[in-house]
């Protein structure tokens, strides 16, 4: 009972921290040495979470809903990789892109959603 409590106090400490964010701000989800991972704030409630996993090299990336469609755009916006997903769970591998900015664009519920993505 004492883990549900602090759960749903997490949840909604994290919600409120999500919520008061300004429209049109940039949540940075991940920075580290190796890459970096922006979310519009705009969008930022329709991610469950966006975590690096060093041990494996990808960014795992969780949805409240499906993400229909998956579209990796490099700087000078050619199509590095694109395909229907259907899933709200997403694991891009950082070893697959050469270093520079990325946009990954998803649709969520029929809305696309940029964020950004910096492999360093």
């Amino acid at each position: 009972m004492r883990q549900l409590v602090l759960t749903l106090t997490l949840m909604i400490t994290v919600s409120l921290g999500y919520a008061n964010s300004p429209v049109g701000s940039i949540i940075e989800e991940i920075n580290n040495n190796s890459v970096s991972f922006e979310i519009p704030s705009d969008y930022s409630e329709a991610f469950v979470s966006v975590v690096y996993e060093s041990n494996t090299d990808n960014i795992n990336i969780k949805t409240i809903d499906q993400i229909a469609f998956l579209k990796v755009v490099d700087a000078d916006k050619e199509v590095e990789f694109e395909m229907p997903i259907m899933a709200s769970n997403v694991h891009l591998f950082v070893n697959d892109f050469d270093k520079g900015e990325y946009q990954v664009l998803m649709t969520i519920d029929g809305v696309q959603v940029s964020t950004t993505m910096v492999i360093k």
